[in-house]
């Protein structure tokens, strides 16, 4: 193994602790409570369907990047679904990014108003 290899490897598997052990962990322990957060945006049987489909996006995307299973489309999808997290639930992102703060309410209050209720 070469430095350059286990140097990807290093940065594959810090990747996976981001989000495996504890998101998904914390979605399995307090399933309840997970259901009750994405109640916010969307209807009961909508809200368990998206924390399941958010908890199979933490437990397999991380696997396939440290394996190397088309680690790039399992980053991609990663990475989509952090924004669409960010934008749904994460509210205030800091003083320093308040007018992208209102940018990003806008387009979550528009994801929740007009593409979410269409989806149901």
């Amino acid at each position: 193994m070469t430095h350059g290899d286990f140097a990807t490897l290093a940065v594959r598997y810090l990747l996976v602790m981001l989000f495996f052990p504890f998101s998904a962990l914390d979605k399995l322990l307090n399933f309840r409570g997970a259901v009750g957060q994405a109640r916010e945006i969307a209807p009961a049987g909508l809200a368990v369907l998206l924390i399941v489909a958010g908890l199979s996006i933490e437990i397999l995307m991380p696997i396939f990047i440290l394996t190397g299973i088309a680690d790039r489309a399992a980053a991609l999808i990663m990475a989509g679904y952090c924004m669409v997290t960010a934008l749904l639930w994460k509210h205030g992102l800091g003083p320093a990014m308040r007018d992208e703060s209102l940018r990003l309410l806008e387009i979550r209050n528009w994801l929740r108003s007009e593409v979410l209720p269409r989806a149901q």
